[in-house]
């Protein structure tokens, strides 16, 4: 009997391995989680360029880390969108290199004339863009992602 009852706990453990397996939940979308960085960057953008704004030598950089790793990764938002994002990115981008190059060289002097106002039209409309995509299709995403197990619950 000792070898039978051996069998049957292997045989649980087993259902049980699979049972887990099953129950797991796939991480939610990739277009969600790049809409999500992307808006964090300009939500962090837009607070930027109102200290550099107010403060001329403010040594703040502009973030274009999550633009960076998701930029091919956008056509989900449509040409447009993208391409405003994009234009966005690349300002801040400069923006951020002439900091660094005024951090390095001790000349936050010369930063005086850069026009950071400029970014304000590009950055809102990504913003409202991104808000306006992931209100549309936040549930979408969520659903698609969901995982069935054997039984279709």
């Amino acid at each position: 009997m000792g070898g039978n009852n051996a069998w049957v706990f292997i045989v649980i453990i087993l259902l049980l391995i699979l049972w887990a397996f099953a129950r797991r939940r796939k991480p939610r979308s990739m277009n969600l989680d790049v809409a999500i960085a992307v808006l964090s960057d300009i939500d962090n953008n837009l607070k930027v360029m109102q200290v550099r704004i107010a403060d001329h030598l403010s040594k703040k950089n502009f973030k274009v880390t999550n633009w960076r790793i998701y930029k091919e990764k956008l056509e989900f938002l449509g040409p447009e969108l993208v391409a405003t994002i994009n234009g966005a990115f690349t300002i801040a981008e400069e923006f951020s290199n002439r900091i660094d190059a005024a951090k390095k060289n001790n000349t936050l002097a010369s930063l005086q004339d850069m026009q950071v106002e400029s970014l304000k039209e590009p950055l809102t409309k990504s913003r409202q863009g991104l808000v306006a995509w992931l209100r549309a299709n936040v549930n979408t995403e969520m659903q698609n992602d969901r995982r069935r197990n054997w039984f279709g619950f």
